[in-house]
This record gives C-alpha cells, sequence and structure tokens, in this order.
C-alpha cells in the first residue's frame, strides 16, 4: 500500500491532528507535574534522557503543526493583516478570561494574604494586564501559591505563547512580503518556504558550526523558529512528503546516530513532528469527530499549570502519577467550558467575516 502524501491529509476531515494536539497538551500537563510536585524543574526524567523533557518535545511538535496550519491560513486569506486578526481572535480571548478569573475569583481563595490586604493589592490589575499581553516574566499575584513548590508562579506555560505569536508576526511580514504585486499563491508559497528554509539552516549553522553563546531569550526564539519553520517547510512540500512508517525508522536511526552531537536538538524535532504526522493518520474511531468539534488543547494547556498548582497547594503531598490524573481531571472539563464560551464563540467572530475555515490552532505550548 502507498504511503499518503500530507497534502492528501491537510483536511481535518481526512487527519487527527487535533486529537493528536490535546495528546500533547496532556503530556505538558504530565511533564510540569514532575516540576510542581517537586519543586525541581529537571525532575522530568525526559529532561536528562533526551536534553529536552516531555513538556519540552510536546512544545516543538506545537510549534511545527502551528507553522503548517497557520501557513495554510495565511494563503487562503491572502491577507496578513487578516490572518493576524485571526490568529488574535484563538489565543488572546482564552487568557484574557484566564487572566481575570484567575485574579479576581481564584487568587481571594488561594492567598495566604488576608482578603482585605489582597483585593486591596495594584498588583491584581497589573496582573491581569500583564498576562492578556504576554508580558515577560511572570506575573504575580499576592500571597498566591507562595508556599508551593514552584512559589508565586500562576502559569508558566503561558511563556511560549508570546514566541507563537511571534511566530505569527514573522509569517505575516513574509507573507506580506511574498504576495506583494499580486503573485499567485503558490509563487508566494515558494518565497514562504525560502524563508522557513533560510531559517533552518540558519538555526542548524549557528547550533553546530558556529555556536554563537545567545543570551536565553535569543535561543528560545531561534529554537521556536526553527521548529516552526520546519512546518512551514513541510505545508510548503505536502505534495512530496510521504507519511510513511519507514521514514519514521529512518529519522529515529539519524536521531540516535546524532545523539552525542550538536545536531540532537534538531533532529529531535524532525523525528518529533514527523512522528506527530503519523499519529495522525487513523481515526480513532469517533475521537476525531469529537475533538474535531471540541478543540480542548489550548484550554487543557493555559489551565493545566493553575490547576495543578492549586491541588498542590490544598492535596499535598501527591504523587507525580496522583498529580497528572487528578489535574487532568479538573483541567479537561473547565477546557471544554473554555471552549464552548470563549474560544469557538471568538472564532465564530472571524468566520462571519470571512470564509469559513476549518482550521484549529496548533497552539503553544509549554
Amino acid at each position: 500500500m502507498v504511503a499518503p502524501r500530507l497534502s492528501e491529509r491537510l483536511d481535518p476531515t481526512r487527519n487527527s491532528l487535533t486529537l493528536v494536539r490535546l495528546g500533547l497538551a496532556v503530556l505538558v500537563v504530565a511533564s510540569h507535574s514532575f516540576v510542581l510536585a517537586t519543586g525541581d524543574r529537571v525532575a522530568d526524567p525526559f529532561k536528562g534522557w533526551t536534553g529536552y523533557s516531555l513538556g519540552d518535545h510536546a512544545v516543538n511538535v506545537f510549534f511545527v503543526l502551528s507553522g503548517i496550519v497557520t501557513t495554510a491560513s495565511l494563503l487562503r486569506t491572502c491577507s496578513p493583516s487578516r490572518f493576524l486578526a485571526a490568529r488574535a481572535l484563538r489565543v488572546v480571548p482564552a487568557v484574557v478570561v484566564f487572566a481575570v478569573v484567575m485574579a479576581l475569583f481564584v487568587g481571594p481563595l488561594v492567598t495566604t494574604l488576608p482578603i482585605g490586604r489582597y483585593v486591596a493589592s495594584p498588583e491584581i490589575l497589573a496582573y491581569i494586564a500583564r498576562t492578556a499581553a504576554f508580558a515577560p516574566g511572570h506575573p504575580l499575584l499576592p500571597g498566591v501559591f507562595a508556599a508551593n513548590p514552584m512559589a508565586d508562579i500562576t502559569n508558566e506555560p503561558l511563556w511560549t505563547v508570546k514566541y507563537e505569536i511571534l511566530c505569527y508576526l514573522v509569517l505575516a511580514l513574509a507573507g506580506w512580503l511574498a504576495l506583494r504585486q499580486g503573485r499567485p499563491a503558490r509563487a508566494a508559497l515558494n518565497l514562504l518556504a525560502f524563508g522557513a528554509l533560510v531559517v533552518v539552516v540558519g538555526y542548524l549553522v549557528s547550533t553546530t558550526l558556529v555556536r554563537l553563546p545567545l543570551p536565553e531569550t535569543a535561543h528560545h526564539l531561534a529554537r521556536f523558529l526553527y521548529c516552526f519553520a520546519l512546518g512551514v517547510t513541510a505545508f510548503a512540500f505536502a505534495d512530496r512528503i510521504r507519511l510513511d512508517w519507514r521514514w519514521l525508522a529512518a529519522l529515529a536511526l539519524l536521531y540516535a546516530l546524532t545523539f552525542t552531537t550538536p545536531l540532537r536538538p534538531a533532529v529531535s524535532v524532525l523525528l518529533t513532528g514527523y512522528a506527530a504526522l503519523l499519529a495522525a493518520l487513523p481515526t480513532y474511531g469517533p475521537l476525531r469527530t469529537l475533538t474535531n468539534r471540541y478543540d480542548l488543547s489550548y484550554g487543557t494547556y493555559v489551565m493545566g499549570w493553575p490547576v495543578a498548582q492549586v491541588l498542590v497547594q490544598f492535596a499535598a503531598p501527591l504523587s507525580v502519577a496522583m498529580l497528572t490524573l487528578a489535574t487532568l481531571a479538573i483541567t479537561l472539563p473547565l477546557a471544554l467550558v473554555s471552549w464552548v464560551g470563549v474560544e469557538r464563540p471568538a472564532l465564530s467572530l472571524k468566520r462571519r467575516r470571512h470564509t469559513p475555515v476549518a482550521e484549529p490552532l496548533a497552539a503553544p505550548a509549554e
């Protein structure tokens, strides 16, 4: 049987990427349980085994998938401004609602300060504003999670969303340049592919041959741009990419051969990204239809950490496994509420303004 091409499975009705994204969000929750239960940022065993935690691997794949679906979105709209508006409707509303609920409703219940002092604190409005704006650092709420192993941090995973937004801005700028003078979509895609390949090559050179001593922020940006650019490249060459388990075996062998070299991080993204595309091939019975209708991946990603922090504060000590299961038992219903009450209505604004697009978020990450 001939392996399908990626282009044949880009339609959401012919892939299970939404289910795969939910699985990735669950892996992020599991990875964070190691950290939140112990206070040790390297407690996740995958960190020691592979250099990336389980959550790091999941976030890398999120960015690869995002590069695929957002490139498709940009070329469908042929308008960078409408593309950015659609992206904003996807990522911003859920975080704004989270910030308000966390500051005004959850914070008073979990703070170690007297309630009057908490309510009077100017940090509450600052927290909402900084969280909604994806500001650098970790916005704090007075006395919230102050005694937890990961003290004070209300939602660490949101740090990756700003890099996702930066990737959107880079893609929109590249799209504006590629779509100028009425170029057809195919020609524009070729230019986007060229730019993506430049990013990929630049990342490989800077991490292997030159080994530039980048500051942490620049290192993160380079990593996520590389992952995102791989997704853009995959979309550009979707007619030529076969989804075949033999290619996965070849990538696994390449990963093993480069395991002790500077190429390991770059190859690991190729391996896990391709594995995610293969994992999206089966229908998984009714799960594909269910997860396409109710996309819980972003809500799970956004709310997993604060839910776990509350559990650690009131139900500790919990094993990593118990913390993961308890977090998911609470987070998945909350993610459903977020999808039905916030995310889907926000997306409907995009669909009322433009042609409907079946393109759920390949969201950030850790």
